[in-house]
């Protein structure tokens, strides 16, 4: 078996307080889209609601990487931002995931009839109930920076809004990390056009739901994270099912027993944003000449 060189984090810490090392954003987060956007999906869990000083942290942090353009929301149980470069007029919106800790997140993850929407198709319930109380104060920020290359983002609930979000105004590519199914084959069929790499890290749970029985499909193939960290395209279902069956059996022996710091199961623990990142940040470095 191949030892895993990529970094991994097997932490409850990890999985349920996915800003607590956060306010400080790598070195290399702008060497790709993909990586800025899973560090930013990262950065907005942080409570900048709540505390000033994190805002003016989260702001900081920001600013330092050239986004000194930055729109927060908060209203309803929905958190993002809009952060803009004005130097190369690259603007990202990324929305907040779930918090474990939030009965308001919790009502909305459970709410997973499909409806129809201000969009195309049908889709989850409690999706869009959350992401419309704020969609026309997003879409008026969107709006102010026309001529900008947009792109949408967002980590679990994060990832749902953002793909919702593209349903309602097409950005310039959509880049989604843990995301649960959001709608049905209409819904899914009218995101043909919009760009998105959706990634989905081995064993991560909230991927495989609401369950496709219920008529939700996901949108687009997936860039899929192997157990050792490393990203794949076009990989088969039966590579996968194989992949994840040895990452399970491997996370028991190595991960599971060391409580309580870390998550039973791996079904869990690859949920956690940072190790999205882990893998974005080592397919970075090795794209580097």
């Amino acid at each position: 078996m191949m030892n895993r060189t990529i970094a991994y984090d097997p932490t409850r810490r990890a999985l349920y307080l996915p800003c607590a090392d956060a306010i400080s954003l790598d070195a290399s987060a702008t060497r790709s889209e993909a990586l800025l956007c899973a560090e930013l999906s990262r950065l907005v869990y942080c409570r900048f609601e709540r505390d000033a000083a994190v805002k003016h942290a989260v702001t900081s942090q920001l600013t330092a990487i050239g986004f000194s353009d930055c729109t927060f929301f908060d209203k309803n149980g929905l958190q993002a931002f809009l952060v803009v470069n004005p130097t190369t007029t690259l603007g990202v919106l990324a929305y907040r995931g779930s918090q474990p800790n939030e009965i308001e997140d919790a009502l909305t993850d459970l709410k997973f009839r499909l409806q129809p929407w201000a969009g195309i198709g049908r889709v989850h319930q409690g999706f869009a109930a959350t992401l419309g109380r704020t969609w026309r104060d997003i879409a008026t920020a969107i709006e102010a920076h026309r001529g900008a290359r947009m792109l949408y983002a967002g980590h679990s609930l994060g990832a749902a809004l953002a793909t919702l979000s593209a349903g309602l105004r097409r950005p310039d590519a959509l880049y989604t990390f843990g995301s649960p199914r959001v709608g049905d084959a209409t819904f899914t069929a009218s995101m043909l056009g919009v760009i998105h790499q959706r990634y989905v890290d081995c064993c991560d749970l909230v991927c495989r739901i609401p369950d496709a029985r219920w008529s939700y499909e996901h949108v687009s193939a997936m860039q899929y994270v192997d157990r050792h960290g490393v990203l794949h395209t076009g990989i088969s279902d039966a590579e996968v099912r194989a992949d994840q069956h040895c990452a399970k059996l491997a996370f028991l022996l190595q991960y599971a027993w060391r409580q309580p710091a870390n998550v039973l199961l791996r079904s869990f623990a690859d949920h956690a944003v940072v190790n999205y990142i882990h893998a974005l940040r080592a397919a970075a470095r090795a794209s580097l000449p």
